[in-house]
């Protein structure tokens, strides 16, 4: 509570901006829309918010009928991916510091690409705990990363147009973390084509299998399409790079 505080007042606009020309929604719409970087990190982070989302959703099938632990067990992992990320973040902050947003940016996807692979071949919470601190410590640097990245897609387009735009930017930047579940929702639609699996109840013939598949194989095909895309990115601005 005393954070939310500290937050709603201690933060203020730049009274300058209030006495700039105000966009209409149409033209900011058609900026959005043609802003090239603004559309090769929206589906970046597409990518990454399945992925995200889909490594969430898995744990717990990962831990019952891939490691044949009672579910309760996936607590234990599920720590290990955000206790890691928790002090990850200060050493992320650092790294942009030193190295610029963008390279830590795209550095943090391609780790968590290579982070869910191990999961597919743990046998033993132990393994699979290690792994995910690797999973938490990747995830830790995407947040790090990703709304200076957004930050400056928004500050280019202000340095360019002489607008302020960043209400529409956020808008259409929380649309697609929210479309993002469409990709998950089609994960589990080709687990159950695969796989038979539909949920705990209906698990299919193969659930081991299957809760693999969900943890390493499609959240790495998923982060390979998210790694190749950061690669377009490029910024004007050079404190990013």
């Amino acid at each position: 509570m005393s954070l939310l505080l500290v937050s709603a007042l201690g933060s203020h606009e730049n009274p300058r901006f209030e006495q700039s020309k105000q966009p209409s929604l149409g033209d900011a719409y058609k900026a959005v829309l043609s802003n090239r970087n603004f559309l090769k990190v929206s589906f970046t982070n597409f990518f990454y918010q399945a992925t995200a989302g889909l490594l969430l959703a898995a744990i717990p099938f990962y831990v019952t009928y891939s490691l044949e632990l009672q579910p309760a067990q996936a607590t234990y992992l599920m720590a290990a991916v955000f206790v890691t990320a928790i002090p990850a973040m200060a050493v992320w902050a650092k790294l942009i510091n030193r190295f610029g947003t963008l390279r830590m940016w795209r550095l943090a996807l391609l780790l968590l690409m290579f982070s869910v692979v191990p999961m597919f071949f743990a046998q033993t919470l132990a393994a699979a705990m290690v792994a995910g601190a690797f999973i938490g410590i990747s995830i830790a640097g995407v947040t790090a990363n990703i709304d200076l990245i957004n930050a400056t897609i928004i500050d280019e387009d202000a340095a360019e147009s002489g607008l302020r735009r960043e209400g529409i930017y956020i808008s259409a930047i929380n649309f697609v973390i929210r479309f993002s579940g469409l990709a998950r929702s089609l994960i589990f639609f080709l687990t159950t084509v695969f796989f038979g699996f539909v949920n705990a109840e209906e698990p299919g013939p193969n659930p081991g299998l299957a809760s693999r598949y969900m943890l390493a194989v499609f959240p790495a095909a998923l982060m390979v399409i998210s790694v190749l895309l950061s690669r377009t990115v490029s910024f004007e601005t050079k404190k990013v790079d």
